[in-house]
């Protein structure tokens, strides 16, 4: 009888463990996420423009279509090369930029707020040092993929099943 309640506290512990982290991990930005990137905008060859330190909110509202699709789901410390096709960039015709192919290369430097999924704003901790050109960058990038790691949700499932194991070896047999 003192196994089964046993089983059943580690069991409870599991689903308590599970359920939080499904509130508190994040899994890149979201639609109303405000970031901090570094970009540089370029169409036809050349480079045009170069946003150091851009802080925006991540909305269709706010960006072109592309960029903000674009931008979903990438993290901290994340580089990536953002294609947006004619049909997913500038719609006004009197833009200089409309009907041309923009590439932008981004590196997300920080999520200032984010929005998680019930809308409440949230801080996020994340220590930025400035490199000598001048652009953010994480003071750790080790500390950043452990912490990163740690506070993924597959990580604290396999140490909750690992727990599991533990206390059923040890207590139960």
């Amino acid at each position: 009888m003192r196994k089964l309640v046993k089983l059943q506290f580690v069991i409870i512990l599991l689903f308590i463990l599970i359920q939080s982290s499904a509130y508190t991990t994040k899994d890149g930005i979201e639609t109303g996420d405000e970031v901090n990137m570094d970009y540089v905008l370029s169409y036809d060859g050349d480079v045009q423009q170069n946003g150091p330190g851009f802080v925006t909110v991540v909305s269709s509202d706010r960006l072109i279509q592309g960029f903000y699709e674009g931008l979903l789901g990438m993290k901290v410390g994340q580089d990536k090369e953002i294609i947006v096709s004619p049909d997913k960039g500038y719609t006004d015709p009197s833009h200089d930029l409309y009907g041309k192919t923009l590439y932008f290369d981004v590196h997300i430097n920080k999520i200032v707020t984010n929005i998680n999924g019930g809308g409440e704003v949230t801080e996020v901790a994340e220590e930025f040092s400035e490199t000598d050109s001048g652009i953010l960058s994480p003071s750790s990038q080790v500390g950043s993929v452990i912490g990163n790691l740690f506070a993924s949700p597959i990580f604290k499932v396999v140490v909750a099943i690992v727990g599991v194991i533990i206390v059923y070896t040890k207590f139960l047999t």
